[in-house]
């Protein structure tokens, strides 16, 4: 490999770790948020109930996607570092 190429497939593999770094921090966001709507859900007042299971399923599909894309950014860092020397 040449020094070009090295340089290139390093400066990839720094990408590909911050966005890892990044996703895992995103992600644990919205596990923090779903964890405080599933309490605010669980020790609300009956009349509440409604509008915070809808709160609550928000921050479910919010965590569910932030975990995808920490999956994916996951999987690239993996390919990444498969090709780099």
């Amino acid at each position: 490999m040449n020094w070009v190429a090295s340089t290139a497939s390093k400066r990839r593999l720094g990408k590909e770790r911050f966005e890892f770094a990044e996703s895992w921090a995103c992600w644990r966001d919205a596990c923090d948020d779903l964890r405080s709507a599933y309490t605010c859900w669980k020790g609300c007042l009956t009349a509440q109930r409604a509008l915070a299971f809808a709160t609550y399923r928000a921050a479910l599909d919010r965590e569910e996607h932030a975990a995808r894309v920490h999956a994916d950014a996951a999987e690239r860092l993996r390919a990444v570092r498969v090709c780099v020397p």
